[in-house]
């Protein structure tokens, strides 16, 4: 114990005597003194990651587990199936629409417009047309605003049924009876106006397959009579009739026929 008292005081004397010297001389000491200091601890911190990693080693190790059975392979999952496509509808097709039929009148009206030009007093004016599929009859009414005397309402009757004949037997087969008729207004002795048939002709299909219409034409219009003479049936009214100066053909019938 003595010894080791001593040995302490001697290092208190000598400390006493280190940090009473100037720090040009102890200021060289403390720094060789660090450097050793260093150079003995730095190794032992550098070995400690290598401890340290072989032991993280070791427990990684034990933590492993062993297969209980080394031949046994470890099962692959089960493949997923591919979903099945799903089928594409086929697009609904659009139904045609489904036609109207236009009415045979409609179609005679227009048939006869397109022919009118080819008489030259034939008339559309307040124009009224009837069918009866039943009988196969067809009855046009025409009602001109001008009528220059009773011979031009005869002309205006028999240039009216030459094209209607031409625009209907040639084009609707179901057609069998053709009546024309053009009306004119006659007054009473009191001064009443009443509207009636002013001239008219019937036509048969049998009689109007012998047409020639061009011929037919011609004829006309050196005689506003002629188509009434050769037509099945006519009405002309008696005020109009009696009015002709010269009556030709119609004479064998008057004023209607048969």
């Amino acid at each position: 114990m003595a010894e080791r008292g001593t040995f302490v005081g001697e290092v208190q004397v000598a400390a006493r005597k280190f940090w009473a010297l100037r720090w040009r001389y102890k200021a060289p000491i403390m720094i060789v003194t660090a450097f050793i200091v260093i150079a003995i601890i730095v190794p032992d911190v550098e070995e400690e990651p290598e401890e340290i990693s072989q032991a993280s080693a070791a427990g990684e190790t034990a933590s492993t587990p062993t297969p209980t059975n080394e031949d046994e392979p470890t099962p692959s999952p089960e493949p997923t199936a591919a979903p099945e496509p799903t089928a594409t509808p086929e697009p609904t097709a659009t139904p045609e629409p489904t036609a109207t039929p236009v009415p045979a009148e409609e179609l005679f009206l227009k048939s006869y417009r397109d022919n009118k030009d080819f008489m030259s007093r034939a008339s559309a004016e307040n124009i009224d047309l009837s069918w009866d599929p039943a009988s196969g009859t067809v009855v046009i009414n025409v009602s001109p605003s001008t009528v220059w005397s009773d011979g031009d309402i005869l002309t205006i009757a028999g240039d009216s049924a030459i094209v209607a004949s031409r625009a209907l037997w040639t084009t609707y087969p179901d057609v069998q009876v053709l009546t024309v008729n053009a009306l004119n207004t006659y007054y009473s002795a009191t001064g009443q106006g009443t509207l009636r048939i002013a001239a008219g002709t019937t036509v048969t299909r049998a009689t109007a397959e012998s047409f020639g219409y061009d011929g037919l034409k011609v004829r006309a219009d050196n005689d506003n009579k002629n188509f009434f003479c050769i037509a099945d049936a006519y009405e002309i009214h008696p005020s109009t009739y009696d009015a002709l100066i010269f009556e030709g053909c119609l004479a064998a019938w008057g004023s209607s026929k048969p």
